[in-house]
């Protein structure tokens, strides 16, 4: 069997830079193959699998449970670190005010890097 359809959803989300939460529209393509269960090709204890056996789910009985086809789908399609707007301008790392909101009287922490003593760091050849 091919199942093929769409899904679409609004889930809320907390922004990976200012911890606001905002709601994130979500759509997602299925298209998956379903194979009856127990319908392999080879019985064996080990088999190699082939590069289209990662393209078939399988099902049992008379009704198709899509669940995890579509959970799946959802999955894939979210982003790895959600942001409000890109242009999110996060919160302050000295006082932790929501500097899309406000600004705060924080010095700027452009001074001194942790980074900064590797500047003079040589490695010497052998």
């Amino acid at each position: 069997m091919f199942v093929q359809g769409e899904v679409r959803a609004s889930l809320k989300f907390e922004c990976g830079r200012c911890l606001e939460s905002f709601p994130f529209p979500v759509e997602a393509t299925i298209s998956q193959m379903l194979r009856p269960e127990g319908s392999s090709r080879v019985e064996a204890k080990e088999i190699e699998l082939a590069p289209d056996d990662l393209d078939y789910a399988t099902y049992s009985g008379e009704e198709l449970l899509l669940e995890s086809v579509v959970e799946e789908s959802l999955l894939l399609s979210l982003p790895m670190r959600p942001l409000c707007s890109e242009d999110c301008k996060g919160l302050c790392a000295g006082c932790g005010a929501n500097r899309n909101h406000r600004d705060c009287d924080c010095p700027d922490s452009t001074g001194k890097s942790p980074f900064d003593c590797l500047k003079e760091f040589v490695v010497k050849e052998r």
